[in-house]
């Protein structure tokens, strides 16, 4: 009688212990699979330049999460996009369906003003953005290459959800 309840506990030891080993590997599975996706999809950049100035100062680091297609773009985000061999941070101004109306000295969106020029540029465009299409702005739009003035980089300086990369979630 003492064997077989010796041989029982035995068995029991061997399950309690494959049972740990098991929980143990599904844990450090886990752990691995988390830190992986979370390494891949935040990350850190640190900002150069004056363009995004009040909001985001010169060399400040900020924490972006990269940008997933199926993900929607709302007037106010700021994100990062790729444009040409370079990324650029911008804030999203207006998104498909808004009226942009741009004058020397001023911005409207939807015949909202938004932003006021100090340094009167000569250019001047109307248009409603399609499906898809973003307006983006630098917050020092005194200083900011943004959709005002890449029309030479961009079909009619507007970016498009291909353009992001990543959307800054901590600034």
């Amino acid at each position: 009688m003492e064997k077989n309840v010796l041989v029982l506990n035995r068995l029991k030891l061997k399950s309690i212990n494959l049972n740990f080993i098991l929980i143990a590997t599904l844990i450090v599975w886990i752990v691995i699979n988390i830190s992986t996706y979370i390494s891949n999809t935040y990350f850190m950049v640190q900002v150069t330049g004056v363009s995004m100035m009040p909001t985001i100062e010169d060399n400040s680091i900020v924490i972006a999460r990269e940008y997933f297609a199926f993900e929607s773009i709302e007037v106010g985000d700021i994100v990062i996009a790729k444009l040409n061999h370079r990324n650029i941070i911008k804030t999203v101004a207006a998104v498909e369906g808004d009226s942009i109306v741009v004058l020397p000295t001023e911005v409207y969106i939807n015949g909202e003003l938004v932003q006021t020029i100090d340094n009167p540029t000569n250019y001047e465009q109307e248009l409603v953005l399609l499906e898809h299409e973003l307006f983006l702005l630098g917050d020092n739009i005194n200083d900011s290459g943004d959709s005002r003035n890449l029309q030479h980089e961009l079909d009619r300086g507007i970016f498009t959800y291909e353009f992001i990369i990543a959307k800054v979630i901590i600034y």
